[in-house]
């Protein structure tokens, strides 16, 4: 979901615009599992969060966060400047 305003519209709805973000969240509020956390690892890997934007993340658990870190994972979100 984008927030926009006061409203929240699906990604769907929104499809084949060009919109600009400043903050995103990756947060037990959106299951942040241990799951979730390597593919946005994998998709940052190597690369940084662009200018302008805030990428926020908390695991869903200490016990999540721990295997994120254990793997490596938790680590590359830090790298690709990540706020925790």
């Amino acid at each position: 979901l984008v927030t926009a305003g006061n409203s929240l519209k699906s990604l769907c709805d929104l499809s084949g615009q060009r919109i600009a973000i400043q903050k995103a969240w990756l947060v037990s509020c959106v299951n942040a599992r241990a799951v979730d956390i390597a593919e946005a690892a994998r998709e940052l890997q190597g690369r940084r969060v662009a200018p302008g934007v805030e990428l926020y993340v908390a695991a869903a658990s200490s016990e999540v966060q721990a295997a994120a870190e254990l793997s490596g994972d938790w680590q590359t979100l830090l790298d690709a400047g990540a706020i925790v």
